[in-house]
């Protein structure tokens, strides 16, 4: 009988979660840990939820002051590079290549500059626009008005579309193995 000995069966018998490690093989999820990111996520999209309809009514009740004219950068100043018809800026005599260089008095350089102007003065206000016209200074008295805001509605919609989409998806695929979870690949 010779005397041979085997080696210690015991330290070669790994651990199933170090085996799975090694191996690169993921164990089925707990349903615990299944649970908790949807919690989560229904958490996240009620509280966006809500947000939405309180920036909804705020939205409402806040006018955006218009005055009917695209103004364009040219040369450290605005110019008129479209006038609405029958819009507050041809009311007032605005016409397409006049140069904007004051409201109410306050330079204005940029767009920035006008539209901050603009939000001060407010809608249903009368603010004076001094303008170049062909190297000469006009002066136009604006009534903004409130722009307009049925584009907002259709974005809504399409958004609330998407929404409904998302927790379809989830709730219909949440338990589905990775649903909720990302892969090393997807990093």
């Amino acid at each position: 009988m010779s005397r041979y000995m085997a080696p210690n069966v015991h330290s070669s018998i790994r651990s199933l979660p170090a085996l799975h490690a090694e191996l690169g093989v993921t164990a089925p999820m707990n349903r615990d840990f299944q649970i908790r990111p949807a919690i989560l996520l229904f958490l996240i999209t009620a509280a966006a939820v809500v947000l939405a309809v309180i920036n909804f009514q705020k939205e409402r009740e806040f006018q955006v002051p218009y005055d009917g004219v695209w103004w364009v950068e040219h040369g450290g100043n605005l110019a008129a590079d479209r006038v609405e018809i029958d819009g507050p800026g041809a009311k007032a005599g605005i016409k397409q290549g006049d140069r904007l260089v004051q409201i109410d008095q306050s330079p204005v350089v940029d767009d920035a500059a006008q539209v901050r102007q603009m939000y001060r003065v407010g809608p249903w206000s009368k603010t004076t626009y001094s303008l170049v016209r062909n190297g000469v200074p006009v002066d136009a008295v604006v009534i903004l008005v409130p722009a307009e805001k049925s584009l907002n509605y259709w974005l809504r919609l399409i958004a609330l579309i998407y929404l409904g989409i998302g927790i379809y998806v989830l709730l219909r695929r949440w338990t589905a193995p990775g649903g909720l979870t990302w892969s090393r690949s997807d990093r």
